[in-house]
């Protein structure tokens, strides 16, 4: 890291690693350094045609921290549960370093399951339906926003996002 800092240096980075997509829709893994509230980007990698496996990501990580002038300054990482069992190559290779789950991943899984209870299944589903329902019908939301909104401060109706997390949230605040 060309920018390390003395407090990276003094407290030890975490190293974060997730899968995404680029703006073409191609697969890439980011890798961050994060120390307390600073975070400091370190490569965006192109992985089309590479199966993103425990081994591949455990060698990016792998790599990167014995390259390191000090690679004791890494003290965690950080990972999403589908790469979990990529831990296991990291320790044996830097001993040193522990492992955590990335939170909102877990967050995700907890939301999961929490949406495939029957209870709460039947009403998120409902929740859905009358979402699509009230977004269809021009007359139905006009009665929405203007009494919903202004009266009892509601906020517009958002149309859920990619993550549980969000969707299950957004559809029980509306």
């Amino acid at each position: 890291m060309a920018t390390m800092t003395a407090k990276f240096q003094k407290y030890g980075i975490m190293l974060v690693g997730d899968g995404a997509t680029d703006v073409n829709k191609d697969p890439v893994l980011n890798l961050l350094a994060v120390q307390g509230r600073f975070t400091e980007f370190i490569e965006c990698r192109d992985v089309r045609g590479i199966k993103k496996s425990k081994q591949y990501v455990a060698k990016m990580f792998i790599d990167y921290i014995q390259a390191l002038p000090n690679p004791k300054v890494v003290v965690a990482v950080c990972t999403d549960n589908g790469v979990r069992s990529s831990a296991s190559i990291i320790k044996e290779a830097c001993p040193w370093v522990c492992w955590c789950p990335c939170q909102p991943h877990v967050i995700n899984l907890l939301f999961k399951d929490i949406g495939a209870l029957p209870g709460i299944k039947s009403l998120l589903e409902k929740l859905e339906k009358l979402r699509i329902f009230i977004r269809n019908h021009s007359s139905v939301k006009h009665i929405y926003d203007t009494y919903a909104i202004r009266n009892m401060g509601y906020s517009s109706l958002k149309k859920p996002a990619r993550t549980r997390f969000a969707k299950h949230a957004i559809g029980l605040r509306n």
